[in-house]
């Protein structure tokens, strides 16, 4: 009975197929997308093979029911997100990967898969299925297919859904370990990697940067950005993206909406006291689900959790105010723990030294601190406040531990510790100063609670919508610009720049999908104006200010930042030609420098895997610069982001390469299994041309 129950509850069922998925199509895979231009009745297209809006949206619509009716945790568009991700990653499944497996002849023979099913090295799967009372037999499943499954065409297709996906994991896995099986690495990598990270370069630079110009000294000209840009055009590649102008009303609840809720709780009061079934009025009254169980100290909102324990039993208290919310609570049964519960605050001491002293000074220092704290409640403000702001050390609310799961130390100390009273002890932490901030407390609660979160009421909402119908009205009608007709309706104007179409919100505001959606409709223009875009927490109007094409990106859109390109590469002229000069007549780096009113600053320990050559700014192109000079070779100019270098290596200290590089091979190696499957399903994608569309309809 236990098995049918597991089956029956299509939650496992789901979390099975959808983990199952992605264990062997890769996130980045799935999710990678590209604008689609195909006709509105497509969703994308996946090797050739368009993705019918018809096809998806009943793939779509059978997930998110499975996944309401299961109650999987997440917000309602959380759940249409992973509905509709899961879908794609279904049609991924089916129209590419295993179109791969069976084009090269991979697949899992009658023999492995009664293994999988029917032994006792059953699938991990099929064993948490099919276990009862926590033993796993492989006559559950012949049983359950034989007894209950020819019989139910349901648990039939469940049962037959988790043999099917459990069949493509061993697939991918197989076709992973196969390809990772072709890499390897050669003697030549392991010396090249040894050489990177072991040879040092031992020399000196100088650097001019391009700030010893000032800017009002350059002349740039629109003729001359227009130039560089076309000459640097890769380097102004650009995504499709989008621009918008909008204004936004929070749908914040108005004092009459939160007073309006705290009634309706209040109203509750007497029936909640006299009813007979907590579990039915909880579930029937609250926004949360009945808890059934016992709790300790540290479980409930700390600033109802006081009022909790304190009150007696069977008593009812509230409305309390936590969250965004009011509620009762009905203390309906108590009891006492065999252990205690308790709240401390750990404050790391830092030990500034490796010496006895220096510990020592360390623990008088907490002592001080502690002596100095009066308030325990207060104690994290005071200690943060006056001791560690900016400085080395941190002070950690341990919120409410159980006994005995914290380090033996702190265990042991807080074992004799009163309310209030701080002791010093050196724990797997460091050294520590903890301090006891609430009375230690065995007590268990059975605790009832009616909640209500508050919400903006239909009368606000409506004022909200309707306010800003008026103002998009008004805007269509008026020659003033966005900004000004907003600030005419008293709404802020705000700007959302290079939303891309894989984007979920707009600048990561919770809840604005529907605008992505809006400005990436097939027929939207520069100028366009939204309708009053409906989300959970927000009424918004937004308008099309840019639409930027994927390609170069358009002169204007860059103008400021070929300036400082255009810029810095006249300064870098101007700077080599007296770096030049210079040349002519030192005889060394030192002597340039001196003529250059500058220093010449030495390098040590340069080696080849360095991010950056001392006192040259943050540009790894010059390391290579160094390596490839020869020893006591000075440099022509080389021009960086920052500005204009010399670089001369003294000396190239080279180590001798170990008689066995198998360990750096194998270090190697293992490094590059374990970016093949990313790196294979990047080309798999790559040609199957994938392109996702999701993001004009879901």
């Amino acid at each position: 009975m236990a098995v049918i129950n597991k089956l029956r509850n299509s939650k496992w069922v789901m979390v099975v197929v959808l983990v199952s998925l992605l264990l062997f199509v890769l996130t980045d895979f799935i999710s990678g997308k590209s604008t689609f231009t195909s006709s509105s009745s497509a969703v994308g297209e996946i090797d050739g093979n368009e993705i019918k809006i018809t096809d998806f949206d009943n793939k779509y619509r059978e997930l998110l029911a499975q996944l309401e009716s299961n109650g999987q945790p997440g917000s309602a568009e959380e759940k249409k997100e992973q509905a509709s991700t899961f879908a794609w990653n279904s049609f991924i499944q089916t129209l590419l990967v295993d179109k791969e497996f069976e084009k090269i002849g991979l697949d899992v023979s009658t023999e492995e898969a009664g293994k999988l099913l029917y032994s006792d090295d059953a699938h991990p799967t099929i064993k948490q299925y099919f276990s009862q009372d926590g033993v796993f037999s492989p006559s559950n499943v012949i049983n359950f297919k034989n007894q209950v499954a020819k019989k139910d065409p349901k648990m039939m297709e469940q049962f037959e859904m988790i043999i099917q996906q459990i069949v493509s994991e061993v697939k991918g896995k197989k076709y992973n370990s196969m390809v990772s099986k072709s890499l390897y690495a050669t003697k030549l990598d392991a010396t090249d990697d040894f050489f990177a990270s072991s040879n040092q370069a031992i020399g000196k630079s100088l650097t001019i940067n391009f700030s010893s110009i000032e800017d009002k000294t350059i002349e740039v000209t629109d003729k001359d950005m227009i130039a560089y840009l076309k000459a640097h055009k890769n380097d102004f590649k650009q995504k499709e993206s989008r621009d918008l102008e909008y204004v936004m009303l929070s749908l914040t609840p108005s004092s009459a909406d939160t007073l309006a809720v705290k009634k309706d709780v209040a109203e509750l009061t007497t029936d909640f006291k006299t009813t007979q079934n907590d579990s039915f009025f909880v579930n029937s009254k609250s926004d949360e689900p009945y808890d059934m169980y016992f709790q300790s100290r540290g479980h409930y909102n700390p600033a109802v959790e006081d009022a909790i324990f304190a009150a007696p039993k069977d008593s009812v208290i509230g409305p309390l105010y936590y969250d965004g919310g009011y509620s009762l609570f009905k203390i309906t049964d108590r009891k006492l723990d065999s252990v205690y519960y308790y709240n401390v605050l750990r404050v790391d001491i830092p030990v500034q030294g490796t010496t006895s002293t220096d510990t020592a000074m360390a623990i008088e220092k907490a002592k001080k601190m502690a002596s100095e704290n009066k308030d325990p409640k207060g104690a994290f403000g005071f200690f943060q406040d006056k001791y560690f702001q900016g400085q080395l050390g941190s002070v950690n609310d341990m919120k409410w531990s159980r006994q005995n799961t914290q380090p033996l130390e702190i265990e042991a100390a807080v074992k004799t510790m009163n309310y209030g009273e701080s002791r010093v002890v050196k724990s797997a932490y460091g050294l520590n100063l903890i301090v006891l901030v609430s009375p230690k407390s065995n007590q268990l609660v059975k605790v009832s609670e009616v909640r209500r979160k508050i919400e903006a009421k239909s009368e606000t909402t409506d004022k909200f919508y309707q306010q800003l119908s008026d103002f998009r009205q008004a805007l269509a009608n008026s020659k003033a610009t966005f900004e000004e007709e907003a600030k005419k309706f008293k709404l802020n104007k705000a700007v959302a720049n290079n939303i891309k179409p894989e984007d979920k919100l707009m600048t990561q505001i919770p809840g604005t999908e529907e605008v992505v959606t809006w400005v990436y409709n097939e027929k939207r223009e520069k100028e366009d104006v939204s309708e009053v875009i409906v989300s959970d927490a927000y009424y918004i109007v937004a308008k099309v200010s840019k639409i930027k094409e994927e390609g170069t990106a358009d002169f204007e859109d860059v103008k400021d930042q070929l300036k400082v390109l255009v810029m810095n590469e006249k300064k870098a002229e101007q700077i080599k030609t007296k770096i030049t000069d210079a040349m002519k007549t030192a005889k060394n780096i030192d002597e340039i420098a001196k003529k250059l009113n500058t220093n010449a600053m030495p390098f040590n320990n340069l080696m080849f895997s360095s991010p950056s050559v001392e006192f040259t700014g943050n540009d790894v192109a010059l390391v290579g610069y160094a390596f490839g000079l020869k020893p006591k070779t000075l440099s022509n100019p080389i021009v960086s982001k920052i500005g204009v270098h010399l670089l001369i290596v003294d000396e190239i200290k080279k180590q001798e390469v170990p008689t066995s590089l198998k360990s750096r091979q194998d270090i190697i190696y293992m490094s590059k299994k374990q970016q093949i499957s990313y790196q294979i399903f990047e080309i798999l994608k790559k040609a199957a041309k994938v392109k996702d569309s999701r993001y004009k309809f879901y």
